[in-house]
């Protein structure tokens, strides 16, 4: 199996090739990213998250929060309490003040079990073609990221890749939550898997689609001090918009 940096970097290659012949030219990159705040004080949807999962569904589609199991949320093991989450909306935008690149929208969902967190992350975008131009706009990387925070350390993390096969079932046991997510071309890969009180996590999706893509991570964290649960969580998108 490759490593994830062979892959991700097979992939470059790839999006590369694949754009020079259906564009003859990259009139335009865009990118752009977003925090997450996940302090106690800043959850929301607390009484539950099906109403907000829905509404992305109807974005996405196979693509939303759930992936392919659809807007309900996942069955938790007995220990495991759901406590709120987190909804960001981002537009890649244009340099020059034109449409927008892609909508975009990313989400945290915090999850206690037992002593631990866990934190189920989420990011999807749709590419905004522009009517009556040849030119494709393009998703080129999708990635949400984690770090611990103080008094606290990353444990584990899934997926950690590399693979360009899907589904893929994001879980890591019986406790919760966990769901299998669409991987329709590109691939997926932990850029990066730094565990511990001063580690990062970076689950990205890499490749070249001008339809609707998604990255889903799932963390767990485990508490080394007396300090609140404020992880920070970044998600960022990058497109591209040629011309013939």
């Amino acid at each position: 199996m490759p490593s994830r940096r062979t892959l991700l970097t097979g992939l470059s290659g790839v999006a590369v090739g694949s754009l020079a012949g259906c564009v003859t030219d990259l009139t335009d990159t865009a990118s752009a990213g977003a925090s997450i705040p996940l302090g106690a004080d800043r959850l929301a949807f607390r009484d539950g998250f099906e109403s907000e999962a829905v509404e992305l569904r109807q974005k996405y589609g196979d693509h939303g929060v759930w992936g392919l199991d659809g807007p309900r949320s996942p069955a938790l093991g007995a220990d495991t309490e759901y406590l709120g989450a987190r909804v960001q909306q981002l537009d890649v935008p244009e340099e020059h003040g034109g449409r927008p690149f892609a909508l975009a929208h990313g989400a945290a969902l915090v999850y206690r079990v037992g002593e631990r967190r866990r934190v189920w992350l989420w990011l999807a975008a749709r590419p905004r073609q522009v009517s009556g131009r040849l030119g494709r706009t393009n998703l080129s990387r999708l990635a949400v990221e984690t770090e611990p925070g103080p008094g606290w350390e990353l444990t584990v993390a899934t997926p950690r890749g590399p693979t360009r096969e899907g589904p893929v079932a994001v879980s890591l046991d019986e406790r919760g939550p966990s769901a299998r997510v669409p991987l329709e071309g590109g691939g997926l890969a932990a850029d990066t898997y730094e565990l511990g009180p001063a580690g990062r996590v970076e689950v990205a999706w890499q490749g070249v689609s001008g339809e609707t893509r998604a990255v889903h991570a799932l963390v767990e964290y485990a508490s080394t001090g007396d300090d609140a649960f404020e992880p920070p969580v970044s998600v960022r998108v990058a497109a591209a918009r040629g011309a013939l």
